[in-house]
Parts: C-alpha cells; sequence; structure tokens
C-alpha cells in the first residue's frame, strides 16, 4: 500500500485480537484478553481457560498464576494467551 512521499504505510487493523508466531515446535497465536474472551464467548471463560488447559492448547498457569505470559511485539510488552495450534488440532481431532 503506497504511503506519503517514498515511505510505505502499515494498514490499520482495528479490534486485533492477537498475533502468531512461527517457532519450532509449530505455530503458536498469541491471543490478547478481548481476542481469547472472544473466541471463548459462549462459555465460562476460566472453566474455557481450564478445558484449553487440559487439551495440552494452552499452558497451565505460571508462578504468578496467571495463564497469560508476557511478549514484546511491535516494541510493546503485553499479556497473551499461547495457544498451539498443533495442540488444538490434536484435540479436535481426538474429539471426532
Amino acid at each position: 500500500m503506497p504511503g506519503r512521499g517514498d515511505h510505505w504505510c502499515e494498514p490499520v487493523v482495528r479490534d486485533r485480537s492477537g498475533w502468531w508466531d512461527d517457532r519450532p515446535e509449530g505455530r503458536i497465536y498469541l491471543f490478547n484478553a478481548d481476542g481469547m474472551r472472544e473466541a471463548l464467548k459462549g462459555f465460562d471463560f476460566k472453566r474455557g481457560l481450564d478445558l484449553l488447559q487440559e487439551a495440552g492448547v494452552i499452558e497451565p498457569p505460571g508462578a504468578n498464576g496467571k495463564r497469560a505470559r508476557s511478549h514484546k511485539i511491535a516494541g510493546r510488552v503485553g499479556k497473551f494467551y499461547e495457544v498451539s495450534t498443533d495442540a488444538l488440532e490434536a484435540a479436535m481431532e481426538a474429539e471426532q
């Protein structure tokens, strides 16, 4: 997308749910709190997180008791839920 002058402008993203990170063990989605709440809409939030943890899709709480982990993205530090796509796919296949 062309920007002003010789510069390129990044597209503006509104209501972002998170990002992803390709790692050697597979793609990890990094959901912010609002994004995870939207993904679990219709379910009790804590119970949904518990079920994702039981399935190995998200990690258990850290030493601070929180499931969200700190990540630096685009120069800013935020808390994100790390969702393993491989574990999610395996859990979905096991249900079929």
